[in-house]
């Protein structure tokens, strides 16, 4: 997986340091500014606006966590992971 993530991560590293934002961002005292911070702000979005946790977990590249998904499920389809991540709103 991490080499499947590689291109995704450098990205975000670039437009974060673009926009000035350190990684450890102590200035403002928040936690950590890299792309697993945007991940897990990610997955929290998505499930707070109500997309099924397994369709979550296959968005962000993770294993599906129940024996069924991981075995039998034979994939989602795409508007299934557009749905997910459309449902996720940027702050303004």
């Amino acid at each position: 997986m991490a080499g499947q993530s590689m291109p995704a991560v450098k990205a975000f590293t670039y437009y974060r340091r673009k926009l000035g934002i350190s990684e450890l961002a102590e200035s403002t005292g928040q936690d950590r500014v890299n792309f697993h911070s945007f991940r897990r702000w990610f997955i929290t979005k998505a499930l707070q606006a109500g997309q099924p946790e397994l369709v979550v977990q296959i968005v962000v590249g993770h294993k599906p966590q129940s024996v069924a998904a991981s075995v039998y499920l034979g994939g989602l389809t795409m508007e299934q992971m557009k749905e997910c991540v459309e449902a996720v709103k940027l702050p303004s």
